[in-house]
Protein backbone atom coordinates (compact mmCIF):
# COMPACT_ATOMS: atom_id res chain seq x y z
CA UNK A 1 0.00 0.00 0.00
CA UNK A 2 1.33 3.49 -0.74
CA UNK A 3 1.14 6.84 1.06
CA UNK A 4 -1.09 8.22 -0.87
CA UNK A 5 -3.83 5.40 0.15
CA UNK A 6 -3.17 5.32 3.17
CA UNK A 7 -3.87 8.83 3.05
CA UNK A 8 -6.90 8.35 1.15
CA UNK A 9 -8.35 5.69 3.81
CA UNK A 10 -7.45 7.80 6.73
CA UNK A 11 -9.32 10.50 5.57
CA UNK A 12 -12.67 8.40 5.13
CA UNK A 13 -12.19 6.83 8.12
CA UNK A 14 -11.58 10.00 9.80
CA UNK A 15 -14.45 11.47 8.08
CA UNK A 16 -18.00 11.56 10.22
CA UNK A 17 -20.11 9.28 9.35
CA UNK A 18 -22.93 11.75 9.96
CA UNK A 19 -21.79 13.40 6.49
CA UNK A 20 -22.26 10.47 4.03
CA UNK A 21 -25.74 10.84 2.83
CA UNK A 22 -25.90 7.07 2.78
CA UNK A 23 -26.58 7.47 6.48
CA UNK A 24 -29.26 10.13 6.49
CA UNK A 25 -31.35 8.08 3.96
CA UNK A 26 -31.35 4.86 5.83
CA UNK A 27 -31.73 6.79 9.01
CA UNK A 28 -35.11 8.42 7.69
CA UNK A 29 -36.27 5.21 6.53
CA UNK A 30 -35.63 3.35 9.66
CA UNK A 31 -37.81 5.99 11.50
CA UNK A 32 -40.20 5.64 9.25
CA UNK A 33 -40.68 2.40 9.21
CA UNK A 34 -40.17 2.23 13.37
CA UNK A 35 -43.46 4.91 13.21
CA UNK A 36 -45.56 2.66 11.06
CA UNK A 37 -44.99 -0.51 12.91
CA UNK A 38 -45.63 1.48 16.33
CA UNK A 39 -49.09 2.90 14.72
CA UNK A 40 -50.02 -0.94 13.90
CA UNK A 41 -48.95 -2.02 17.09
CA UNK A 42 -51.36 0.40 18.68
CA UNK A 43 -54.02 0.00 16.07
CA UNK A 44 -54.03 -3.35 16.71
CA UNK A 45 -53.77 -3.38 20.51
CA UNK A 46 -56.78 -1.08 20.23
CA UNK A 47 -58.75 -3.47 17.93
CA UNK A 48 -57.71 -6.78 20.01
CA UNK A 49 -59.33 -4.57 23.17
CA UNK A 50 -62.75 -3.61 21.98
CA UNK A 51 -62.29 -7.19 20.63
CA UNK A 52 -62.44 -8.41 24.21
CA UNK A 53 -64.92 -5.86 25.16
CA UNK A 54 -67.18 -7.25 22.55
CA UNK A 55 -66.64 -11.30 23.06
CA UNK A 56 -67.21 -10.13 27.17
CA UNK A 57 -70.55 -8.82 25.80
CA UNK A 58 -70.85 -11.79 23.85
CA UNK A 59 -70.54 -13.94 26.09
CA UNK A 60 -72.61 -12.36 28.95
CA UNK A 61 -75.59 -12.70 26.17
CA UNK A 62 -75.07 -16.29 25.76
CA UNK A 63 -75.11 -16.51 29.95
CA UNK A 64 -78.03 -14.61 30.17
CA UNK A 65 -79.96 -16.29 27.47
CA UNK A 66 -79.00 -20.04 28.71
CA UNK A 67 -80.54 -18.68 32.17
CA UNK A 68 -83.36 -17.65 30.92
CA UNK A 69 -83.98 -20.99 28.91
CA UNK A 70 -83.37 -22.48 32.52
CA UNK A 71 -85.72 -19.84 34.07
CA UNK A 72 -88.40 -21.54 31.58
CA UNK A 73 -87.91 -24.93 32.53
CA UNK A 74 -88.45 -24.20 36.34
CA UNK A 75 -91.07 -22.92 35.50
CA UNK A 76 -92.53 -26.42 33.85
CA UNK A 77 -91.39 -28.27 36.54
CA UNK A 78 -93.36 -25.78 38.54
CA UNK A 79 -96.90 -27.13 36.94
CA UNK A 80 -98.63 -29.22 39.65
CA UNK A 81 -101.11 -31.68 38.86
CA UNK A 82 -104.01 -33.24 40.81
CA UNK A 83 -102.68 -36.62 40.78
CA UNK A 84 -98.93 -35.65 41.96
CA UNK A 85 -98.21 -37.37 45.34
CA UNK A 86 -95.67 -36.36 48.43
CA UNK A 87 -92.31 -37.95 46.36
CA UNK A 88 -93.27 -36.77 43.39
CA UNK A 89 -93.86 -33.36 44.17
CA UNK A 90 -90.83 -33.63 46.57
CA UNK A 91 -88.43 -34.95 43.43
CA UNK A 92 -89.60 -31.73 41.69
CA UNK A 93 -88.82 -29.44 44.50
CA UNK A 94 -85.10 -30.77 44.54
CA UNK A 95 -85.34 -30.48 40.90
CA UNK A 96 -86.40 -26.96 41.22
CA UNK A 97 -84.51 -25.63 44.17
CA UNK A 98 -80.88 -26.93 42.40
CA UNK A 99 -81.48 -25.06 39.37
CA UNK A 100 -82.43 -22.12 41.14
CA UNK A 101 -79.13 -22.25 43.49
CA UNK A 102 -77.65 -22.62 39.96
CA UNK A 103 -78.80 -19.64 38.92
CA UNK A 104 -78.00 -17.97 41.96
CA UNK A 105 -74.42 -19.08 41.72
CA UNK A 106 -74.18 -17.74 38.57
CA UNK A 107 -75.40 -14.52 39.17
CA UNK A 108 -73.78 -14.01 42.73
CA UNK A 109 -71.96 -11.00 42.25
CA UNK A 110 -74.58 -9.18 39.60
CA UNK A 111 -77.73 -9.41 41.46
CA UNK A 112 -76.30 -8.84 44.76
CA UNK A 113 -76.03 -5.49 44.24
CA UNK A 114 -79.61 -4.61 41.95
CA UNK A 115 -82.16 -7.33 42.54
CA UNK A 116 -81.24 -9.03 45.69
CA UNK A 117 -84.58 -8.58 47.27
CA UNK A 118 -85.41 -11.11 44.19
CA UNK A 119 -83.52 -13.33 45.28
CA UNK A 120 -84.00 -13.33 48.73
CA UNK A 121 -87.96 -13.64 47.30
CA UNK A 122 -86.94 -16.70 45.57
CA UNK A 123 -85.30 -18.24 48.41
CA UNK A 124 -88.52 -17.39 50.81
CA UNK A 125 -90.37 -18.89 48.22
CA UNK A 126 -88.38 -22.56 48.21
CA UNK A 127 -88.32 -22.69 52.05
CA UNK A 128 -91.87 -21.74 51.86
CA UNK A 129 -92.98 -24.71 49.58
CA UNK A 130 -90.47 -26.93 51.83
CA UNK A 131 -92.32 -26.01 55.38
CA UNK A 132 -95.96 -26.45 52.91
CA UNK A 133 -94.48 -29.81 51.61
CA UNK A 134 -93.49 -31.36 55.11
CA UNK A 135 -97.37 -30.42 56.11
CA UNK A 136 -98.49 -33.41 53.56
CA UNK A 137 -95.64 -35.90 54.25
CA UNK A 138 -97.58 -38.97 54.72
CA UNK A 139 -95.19 -40.14 57.19
CA UNK A 140 -95.10 -36.67 59.20
CA UNK A 141 -99.04 -36.43 59.00
CA UNK A 142 -100.62 -39.61 58.01
CA UNK A 143 -104.02 -38.00 58.15
CA UNK A 144 -103.22 -35.16 55.95
CA UNK A 145 -102.26 -37.80 53.16
CA UNK A 146 -105.77 -39.48 52.91
CA UNK A 147 -107.31 -36.76 51.28
CA UNK A 148 -108.00 -36.29 47.58
CA UNK A 149 -105.89 -33.74 45.77
CA UNK A 150 -104.42 -32.50 49.18
CA UNK A 151 -100.43 -32.07 47.73
CA UNK A 152 -101.88 -29.92 44.15
CA UNK A 153 -103.88 -28.08 46.81
CA UNK A 154 -101.68 -27.42 49.85
CA UNK A 155 -98.73 -26.21 47.19
CA UNK A 156 -100.09 -25.33 44.44
CA UNK A 157 -100.43 -20.98 45.74
CA UNK A 158 -96.65 -21.75 46.76
CA UNK A 159 -95.79 -22.47 43.63
CA UNK A 160 -97.81 -19.83 41.72
CA UNK A 161 -96.09 -17.07 44.14
CA UNK A 162 -92.68 -19.03 42.93
CA UNK A 163 -93.80 -18.92 39.38
CA UNK A 164 -94.71 -15.31 39.70
CA UNK A 165 -91.22 -14.17 41.31
CA UNK A 166 -89.54 -16.79 38.40
CA UNK A 167 -91.09 -14.05 35.81
CA UNK A 168 -89.86 -11.42 37.30
CA UNK A 169 -86.54 -12.37 37.27
CA UNK A 170 -86.99 -13.86 33.56
CA UNK A 171 -87.95 -10.19 32.99
CA UNK A 172 -85.14 -8.40 34.68
CA UNK A 173 -82.44 -10.74 32.19
CA UNK A 174 -84.55 -9.86 29.39
CA UNK A 175 -84.34 -6.22 30.26
CA UNK A 176 -80.49 -6.52 30.58
CA UNK A 177 -80.11 -8.43 27.17
CA UNK A 178 -81.83 -5.51 25.73
CA UNK A 179 -80.15 -2.99 27.43
CA UNK A 180 -77.04 -4.33 26.39
CA UNK A 181 -77.72 -4.52 23.21
CA UNK A 182 -78.26 -0.98 22.58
Amino acid sequence: MTKEEIIKLFEQYCNPFYNDIGFWISLVISLLLGAISIHYSIKSFNEAKAAKEEASKAGNTVKRQSIIIDIMEITKLCQLSFNDDYSSVSTKLNDISAKIKYIFGLYQNEFKATNNELLTKLDNNLISIRSALNTVNPIISPEMSTLQNNVYFTLEPYFADLISNLGELKGVLDNKLINDKN
